[in-house]
Parts: structure tokens; C-alpha cells; sequence
């Protein structure tokens, strides 16, 4: 089977080849020759700016790849979503290929490509990166009946596409195994005949490596929804521990405990049961803003609050922590030497947007604290880049002058008034506590935002500990 790896890279131009374990598949080069399956896929899909800025998904760099595929494309294709897009991504796609199709008279028996032997089919995966266009999702895209650019009527000898919606489930720090051992695969199409035939044939290529039973035939919407609903729905199981963890610090509760019980109910599960800081990374927030933002585009405004506290708790739970941090430090952090361990959104990564980290360390800085920071994986090119993102341009300079990105965890909390768990890291609980203990200013504080400490431990040595959902009295 061969596979052509195009990847349509605004700013490298570079092919992009991953998990040599799929042996099945070679990879090649070559954009215009006969395919017959064409994945599109894309990075990051927030919108950033004009309507539905912050909430609607920002499409222009789909649109560059489908017009890609119209403007090459000599015979029938399937054409595969695979980024997490809005709900009836696949009308505006179609609208595309068909107003900008090539028309070949030759082409009366492209439709057959549907009833090929598996083992025939080339695949070609075009990918497009984010550029800084201001397209987005918007009243236009819900409704593909008024959005076709020019006349979009077809003939017989028409080049034919099909649409299927196929998201990914990939977790970052675990996402090759993810492709290799998915939970399940989603393929989505129009119920008709020729969708139908575009599925099974998916299916038949995914089959190679996934169990039958992992692999889901369903409508077209009803796969681009899954994949947001699926995003939403794990971000809102954060959420709801953790505004359940600031009642816990109130009344005396113990979250962890609460969420072994919970956990234990074979209905509920123990996954997505930790308490934290708060929820990162480039999905969760995304995906349940642009259902934010489709539930007020349908005139739906009590959904569009329900899944926006999502959202409200995860900054909340954010800005407790920072509170509490200030409060415990005898309300002044000015001129304090604040550590912070972590600072990538989750453990196993280097990705560190929309993470808590980022939050908590801004509104330390804006307080006149000194922080240093270390992660075992981020760069200090990255965390200024994220100041500098983040930030007031008129205080960046300021602001990178109080902080340093050290090399070690001993070297970060040297001298330091406090350290603050961000990142969950396993290197954090292998810490030789006792000696980061005598090289800090004292009283030290541990304040811990991942709740991976033995906090009895750390009292024991001499840290003053505060924990998120606990009132720690030993």
C-alpha cells in the first residue's frame, strides 16, 4: 500500500513521516498523482480574531488544502477529515470541490473507484499549519446552503468526491501508542449509497491494525460532533473535581479520598478524577468554546452556559490557587523568590500552551516576584515565548528580568521562598526533599497544584504544605 506524505507546510515545506511501526505503509512524495484517499489534516483550529474570536474554530488553513486537492485532483477521491472541526465542516468542503473541480469528460467511470480492492488504494495525507489569516467560523459556515463561492453544478463526467470525518483520539506524550492501540475509530459519512461505500473502504484500510469491533461506521455530523463532545465532556470532569476541591478546602474534606469513592462506582470511573490547578494544552479549552459558540450560533444560550463554566471553574480553580499561594506567604509576594516545578501543560510533553503554569506565573509577576523556573522538557526560549504572549508588551521586559529557566530542580529552589508543582513530572516525587529543605529561605512553603507530593513527609521535614482540595492538619 502505498501512502503519499505531502505535508503543505506554509513555513518549512517539509514531509513529515511517523510511526515507522505501520510496516504496511510506504511513504512518498508526489501531490498530483492518481490518488484515491486524501486525508486533511491541520494543527491548531482557534479562531483568534473577528467573528466568534476565541470561540469559533479557524478554517482558512482547511480551505487552502481542499482548493489544493480540487485544483490537482484528475480523478475521484475520498476526502478525510481528520482534524477536530465544527459540525458540518464536511458541507463547506464539499461546497469548495465542487465549485473548483476539474472537469474531465474522460472521467465516466471515476465513481467505480468506490468498489477497488483495498490493496489498490494510494493514500496522500495533506497537512496545512496554522498561518496568521483572520477566517473563521462563522454564521456563513453553519449553513452551506448559501455558501458555495460560484456555481457548483455538476455534471455525469464530473470528477466525484466523498467526504468522511475520521477524528483522531491522540493524547499528547502517548499518541504513538494511541495510533497503534486506539480505543476506537470513528468514520463518519453521508448516508447514501456511494457514502456507505467510502466507509466500508476506510474501514477495510483501518482494519489492518484495529479490531473490527474498534472500528464505528456513523453519520457524517455525528463524527465531527464526537470529537468535540468527546474533548468537552473530559474537560468537564476536571472541572467538576475541582470546583469540588475548593469545597474540600472549606470544609475540611479530602479530594483525593472523594474521588477514589467516586472512582470506584463502575458507572463513573476513576479516569479524569485528579484534581489540579487546572486543565491545558491546546484542545479542552478550544473544543468546548467553539460548542460555546455553535450552541449560541443555534440559538441555544442555556447549553452555551452550561459547557461555558467549563471554562469559568478551570479559571477559577487557576486563580484560587494563585490566591491561596499569596495569602499563606503572609500576603505579600514582593520581592520573594517563587519556584515553580513545571511548566508544560501535562507530564510527558514539551507543549506547554494554554497551560496553568503560564497563569500562575503572570499573576506572580504582576504581584513583583522573582521566579525561577524549571521543566525537564521546556525550553527558556519557549517559556519567554509564552510571557511574551501572555503579557502586557509594555511589561515583558520587565518581567523576563525577575525570571529565570534553570537547569535542575536543586538549582531552581535554591534560595527560594517557595516551590509550586504546576506539571505532575514523576521527577518531582524522586526529589531529595531534605536537601532542597536547607538551601531555601525559611519558613518554606511547598504548595502542591498536582497533588503528587507525600505532603506528611515534607511537614515532617520542615515545609510549611498546602495542598489543593485538603486542609493538611499533622
Amino acid at each position: 500500500m502505498i501512502c503519499d506524505s505531502f505535508i503543505f507546510n506554509e513555513y518549512e515545506n517539509e514531509n513529515q513521516i511517523t510511526n515507522n511501526e505501520l510496516n504496511k505503509f510506504s511513504f512518498k512524495k508526489y501531490l498530483n498523482r492518481p490518488l484515491n484517499v486524501c486525508y486533511i489534516g491541520a494543527g491548531y483550529v482557534g479562531g483568534t480574531s473577528r467573528i466568534g474570536a476565541g470561540q469559533a474554530a479557524e478554517l482558512s488553513f482547511i480551505e487552502k488544502a481542499v482548493r489544493k486537492i480540487a485544483s490537482l485532483s484528475r480523478n475521484s477521491k475520498i476526502i478525510v477529515e481528520k482534524s477536530t472541526v465544527p459540525c458540518r465542516t464536511a458541507e463547506h468542503i464539499r461546497a469548495i470541490l465542487n465549485a473548483n473541480q476539474i472537469k474531465n469528460k474522460n472521467n465516466n467511470n471515476e465513481k467505480k473507484l468506490l468498489q477497488e480492492n483495498i490493496n489498490n488504494i494510494d493514500i496522500h495525507y495533506l497537512s496545512i499549519s496554522r498561518s496568521s489569516s483572520n477566517s473563521t467560523l462563522n454564521e456563513e459556515f453553519s449553513n452551506s446552503e448559501n455558501q458555495i463561492l460560484v456555481d457548483n453544478n455538476t455534471t455525469e463526467s464530473s470528477i466525484h468526491f466523498e467526504i468522511l470525518s475520521n477524528p483522531e483520539f491522540l493524547a499528547e506524550g502517548t499518541a504513538v501508542n494511541d495510533i497503534l492501540n486506539p480505543d476506537r475509530i470513528l468514520i463518519g459519512g453521508l448516508q447514501t449509497k456511494e457514502g456507505i461505500e467510502a466507509q466500508e473502504l476506510l474501514s477495510k484500510l483501518y482494519s489492518y491494525w484495529v479490531p473490527e469491533e474498534k472500528i464505528i461506521k456513523m453519520g457524517l455530523w455525528s463524527a465531527e460532533l464526537s470529537k468535540l463532545t468527546a474533548n468537552a465532556l473530559l474537560a468537564q470532569r476536571i472541572s467538576s473535581i475541582n470546583s469540588l476541591s475548593a469545597l474540600c478546602e472549606e470544609v475540611g474534606s479530602d479530594i483525593q479520598e472523594i474521588s477514589h469513592a467516586c472512582g470506584l462506582d463502575s458507572r463513573i470511573g476513576p479516569k479524569f478524577l485528579n484534581a489540579s490547578v487546572g486543565f491545558g494544552g491546546s484542545c479542552f479549552k478550544k473544543d468546548v468554546l467553539n460548542l460555546v459558540y455553535l450552541s449560541n450560533y443555534y440559538k441555544l444560550p442555556e447549553v452555551a452556559e452550561y459547557w461555558n463554566q467549563v471554562i469559568t471553574i478551570n479559571e477559577y480553580r487557576k486563580s484560587r490557587f494563585v490566591k491561596n499561594i499569596f495569602n499563606k506567604l503572609f500576603n505579600t509576594i514582593s520581592d520573594k523568590t517563587i519556584t515553580i516545578f513545571g511548566f508544560s501543560f501535562k507530564k510527558n510533553t514539551k507543549d506547554t500552551r494554554e497551560s496553568p503554569a503560564i497563569t500562575v506565573v503572570l499573576s506572580l509577576l504582576r504581584e513583583g516576584a522573582f521566579i525561577k523556573i524549571y521543566d525537564p522538557k521546556v525550553s527558556e526560549k519557549q517559556v519567554k515565548y509564552e510571557i511574551m504572549e501572555n503579557c502586557d508588551i509594555q511589561n515583558y521586559n520587565e518581567y523576563i528580568s525577575r525570571t529565570e529557566v534553570c537547569s535542575s530542580c536543586y538549582e531552581a529552589a535554591d534560595c527560594s521562598n517557595a516551590i509550586v508543582i504546576c506539571t505532575e513530572w514523576d521527577e518531582f516525587t524522586l526529589i531529595d526533599y531534605k536537601r532542597i529543605y536547607n538551601n531555601m529561605i525559611k519558613p518554606a512553603f511547598i504548595f502542591d497544584g498536582r497533588l503528587i507530593l507525600n505532603h506528611k513527609e515534607l511537614k515532617e521535614i520542615g515545609f510549611f504544605v498546602e495542598a489543593i482540595g485538603k486542609k493538611l492538619n499533622f
